[in-house]
């Protein structure tokens, strides 16, 4: 798939690092909406979610965005897009997961690979007239994996159609990478975040484990000894298997459409590569050379190249 580089981002690491050295405030041309959304699992935890409607007339479907690992609405990505979307004529929500952004405050539990009950429980929550014009969600990173996980398991939502954008299909293909030296920063850093998210929110962590998770030195490490157990999963190993959703594509029957660049330093190709040759009919496979991870950031074009692919996925839906 044909997509060339906006200079001076060259390569994976500059199109990936883009979105956190050229953030700065983005306006969004609507107006936002504070929604406080219950969960449904007794828990008594409560997500968070801004819902962002176009100044003028409601022209399309609602999207929802879901973030990525330490992620959260403000994201750079989720601003953009939603920016992008509310220019179209569509209202937006921008999820945030459990755990993640305001929620650190307001809930008990963390998102995970597998945790896909937020997603419906916002489904669920949004009145019907704000999804009159029907539902087309859109997941990050993480979130994409999430997503496609939660698509593999729901088949009771009339939803348009999804779309994911360097999706963590095989998670421990990706938590391998991440463990490869040319990625010391990049594991760093998000290791770094991840720990800032547990410890900042209203979390069930004993002295033990919050010890415990101080000392993980991978997220690999982090997954095996946190994330996993603390979610009913036996270790990292497990984890990852039973969160692969490379795996559940095929249950998968709405229109879905998966991007993901061979130069991506955090996810590799392969799981996008066989998913590609599958031919599945309701799915499409865009493979770029250049774009890096959720960067995609184009020559010529002040959007990204996603969020325009993405566009026209949903205007041949109609």
């Amino acid at each position: 798939m044909t997509f060339k580089e906006k200079p001076p981002w060259w390569g994976g690491d500059l199109q990936t690092i883009r979105n956190f050295l050229c953030a700065g405030e983005i306006e969004l041309p609507g107006q936002s909406k504070v929604l406080t959304i219950p969960t449904n699992d007794g828990t008594g935890d409560e997500i968070m979610a801004s819902l962002d409607t176009p100044f003028g007339d409601v022209l399309g479907p609602l999207i929802i965005l879901i973030h990525g690992l330490t992620g959260s609405e403000n994201s750079a990505y989720m601003l953009t897009t939603s920016r992008y979307h509310l220019r179209k004529g569509s209202r937006v929500l921008r999820l945030n997961l459990r755990g993640a952004g305001p929620t650190a405050k307001t809930c008990q539990k963390h998102y995970h690979g597998g945790h896909i009950s937020d997603i419906s429980d916002a489904l669920d929550y949004l009145d019907e007239d704000i999804k009159s014009r029907g539902v087309f969600i859109i997941g990050f990173s993480l979130g994409g994996n999430i997503l496609l996980n939660f698509l593999a398991e729901n088949k009771d939502y009339n939803l348009l159609g999804a779309a994911v954008v360097s999706a963590s299909i095989d998670p421990k293909s990706a938590a391998e990478k991440l463990l490869s030296p040319r990625n010391k920063i990049y594991q760093s850093r998000l290791l770094r975040h991840m720990k800032e998210e547990y410890l900042s929110k209203r979390n069930d962590l004993s002295k033990t484990d919050k010890e415990l998770m101080l000392k993980c030195k991978s997220i690999y490490e982090f997954d095996d000894k946190i994330t996993g157990p603390k979610n009913g999963y036996k270790d990292a190993e497990d984890y990852y298997f039973q969160t692969k959703s490379a795996r559940k594509i095929d249950t998968i029957k709405i229109p879905l459409l998966i991007i993901s660049a061979r130069n991506d330093p955090w996810i590799p190709i392969g799981a996008y590569e066989t998913i590609a040759k599958d031919n599945q009919k309701n799915v499409t496979v865009l493979i770029t050379d250049g774009g890096g991870h959720v960067g995609f950031h184009e020559k010529g074009q002040v959007e990204t190249w996603y969020d325009r692919q993405i566009d026209q996925f949903i205007s041949d839906l109609f």
